[in-house]
């Protein structure tokens, strides 16, 4: 089942066999189940990004834009919770939407130090896939492919460390 939290303070609840993992009041979505692997995008070159390639790793998904100012603010922290899980095999795609131009995007990726792949969603049909409404939107799949998490809204490090538990090895 799906279950909506608002303006919660809770830590860590579960919902209909999913989790919640909420930030102080920021409204977060859980959709246990899995992931649409189907999907298919490119990178700021124009090359193919098959989100099916990633099977077997632990997924972390950011739906952003570059002139959304929740998504500028979170950027940093996402490349250095990156950083220091990319050698637990974790995979952090981010799908740029609602852009003019790949150009623009690899300026943002330059300005942020980005080392994380970056895919270019043209037509919003990957952040539609995935249901998604609102930016930044995040989803943690674990190395199954089942989706355990998304959240909708910026998180700060800890709120990605809670996420990142769900999909990483102990």
């Amino acid at each position: 089942g799906l279950g909506l939290v608002r303006r919660s303070r809770l830590a860590l609840q579960a919902v209909d066999g999913g989790v919640i993992v909420a930030l102080v009041d920021v409204p977060l979505l859980v959709a246990p189940g899995p992931p649409a692997r189907t999907a298919s995008l490119v990178d700021l070159r124009g090359q193919p990004i098959r989100l099916a390639d990633f099977a077997g790793h632990p997924l972390w998904i950011d739906f952003f834009a570059t002139w959304c100012p929740p998504c500028q603010q979170e950027t940093p922290t996402l490349e250095a919770v990156y950083r220091e899980h990319q050698a637990d095999g974790l995979v952090l795609l981010a799908i740029s939407v609602q852009e003019t131009s790949p150009a623009d995007v690899q300026a943002y990726a330059t300005q942020y130090g980005l080392t994380y792949p970056i895919g270019f969603d043209a037509t919003s049909a990957v952040f539609k896939a995935y249901n998604a409404y609102g930016l930044p939107t995040q989803v943690f799949i674990d190395r199954d492919g089942i989706v355990r998490s998304v959240v909708r809204g910026p998180l700060d490090q800890a709120g990605a460390e809670a996420q990142l538990s769900l999909i990483l090895p102990p």
